[in-house]
């Protein structure tokens, strides 16, 4: 076998690996990810309840507009948007978190532990929410 053979039939094993390798680590980062969607986590729900004072409903709508940047993803009217393209992460569509959408179906203190820990009715994740970012809002 001539050396110009070898070389190349070396690059192409080590080509072959490193694909091999790559292949691997995204199985395996999928497999980690899926198994941690599919966890249920016992967070308990916080001591809230919706209220009418108007100072606190104005203390709201200021923090889902400045600091929660809630109405960027969800929309102005918090009714969701058309889907959002990720890139090479995938793409979400970003709910209707009002009371004609999964507000309805959620109390205030599940709202609240949604909005802050990230964990829906069911005790699973949410797939993209900046929660880390909301727990010092109660």
């Amino acid at each position: 076998m001539s050396k110009k053979k070898k070389i190349v039939i070396g690059v192409l094993a080590t080509l072959g690996l490193l694909l091999l390798g790559g292949a691997g680590f995204v199985f395996a980062q999928t497999s980690s990810f899926d198994a941690s969607m599919s966890k249920v986590y016992e967070v308990p729900l916080p001591d809230l309840a919706a209220v009418d004072d108007p100072a606190v409903i104005e203390r709201g709508e200021h923090l889902a507009d400045s600091l929660g940047a809630c109405r960027d993803c969800h929309g102005q009217d918090l009714g969701g948007q058309p889907m959002e393209d990720m890139g090479p992460i995938g793409s979400f569509h970003p709910p209707n978190i009002t009371s004609g959408g999964i507000g309805k179906d959620y109390s205030d203190a599940e709202m609240a532990r949604l909005l802050i820990s990230g964990i829906k009715r069911d005790g699973t994740s949410v797939i993209f929410m900046p929660s880390g970012d909301f727990r010092w809002w109660p």
